[in-house]
């Protein structure tokens, strides 16, 4: 007899074995950053047990824990951009255990997660799921989900070093915010900017106000100089948290966004020929885009960048 109930702290070591099927991740995928660890769990699987914001639903038959299902009700996005009161959640991970497949397990934790989301009043629901990963988008259409954004993502790896040619300063201290390009925020990878319910010029807002924030406590990095009068700079991210849990030699760092004042792809290609390779204990970068963004993925391939993975995200109104 199939029974889903809220996870408790015995079952965390059952949820992470789960985590071990997660084998088209971004980490799992690209060999070569399978090359630089032995980890097989996701960092976020792992993670959300330290966050109270996510809730973990467990599917049990005869005590055995055979799949579960987390998600996250986003009060913070929903009350700075919805303008219609819609209240929004995101479902992070899905998984059932590769012997209890094709029982409709999946279908039952997706079921139950609706139930809980409608009780919490939330309109809208989303969820992710890896290029490759038929299965999931099956499962995930049949429940009413749609597609609403294709992303990728580009790396590049120690490896891959070109010449240095110029020093990266990562005093932040000096770079005056007043200056800070808000008005040309590039698009990420994010599919908020998909929601049809959603502010764009409100999303926009809260995005480059959380950047700033994180560039004010250092977490960001905001790199820029002057070309003819013209300021053209981007942000990067050390991400120390990936470094230490997937037991990284070397430093992990994230291409946020480019802000260009003149022509598209007049600095970053520069930046990634010249600058990135002198990152402190530089080991990989990578830079996430939208698939319909053309433009930015020719230029990061022109830079020698290389696609390594894609994802696809969906939305559900409850």
């Amino acid at each position: 007899m199939l029974i889903i109930k809220r996870a408790n702290k015995s079952d965390e070591e059952a949820i992470l074995a789960l985590g071990e099927n997660f084998e088209l991740t971004p980490y799992r995928i690209d060999k070569k950053f399978g090359n630089l660890t032995d980890v097989k769990v996701p960092l976020l699987v792992k993670a959300q047990f330290s966050n109270p914001k996510i809730q973990i639903l467990v599917a049990y038959i005869n005590k055995k824990v055979v799949g579960f299902i987390s998600f996250i009700i986003e009060k913070e996005l929903t009350a700075y951009i919805s303008e219609t009161g819609d209240s929004y959640a995101s479902i992070l991970f899905l998984s059932v255990d590769k012997e209890y497949r094709k029982q409709g397990i999946g279908t039952e934790l997706l079921k139950k997660c609706f139930q809980k989301l409608k009780e919490e009043e939330i309109a809208i629901v989303r969820v992710g799921t890896d290029f490759g990963n038929d299965n999931a988008l099956s499962l995930y259409q049949k429940m009413g989900f749609n597609v609403v954004l294709n992303w990728n993502i580009y790396r590049i790896y120690k490896d891959e070093k070109q010449e240095i040619t110029q020093e990266l300063n990562f005093k932040n201290s000096d770079l005056p915010l007043q200056e800070f390009p808000i008005d040309i925020l590039l698009k990420r990878a994010v599919p908020w900017f998909y929601e049809p319910k959603i502010s764009q010029d409100l999303l926009h807002k809260f995005l480059v106000e959380k950047l700033i924030e994180q560039i004010l406590k250092d977490n960001i990095q905001w790199i820029k100089r002057k070309v003819d009068n013209s300021t053209l700079s981007l942000t990067i991210k050390r991400d120390k948290t990936r470094e230490k849990y997937y037991k990284i030699k070397g430093s992990l760092w994230t291409i946020n966004d480019l802000y260009e004042s003149e022509q598209r792809g007049q600095y970053l290609p520069e930046f990634i020929k010249t600058t990135i390779h002198s990152l402190p204990n530089f080991a990989m970068a990578e830079c996430w885009v939208c698939s319909q963004d053309k433009e930015t993925q020719k230029i990061l391939l022109d830079a020698g960048m290389k696609l390594v993975y894609g994802g696809i995200s969906l939305r559900r109104e409850l």
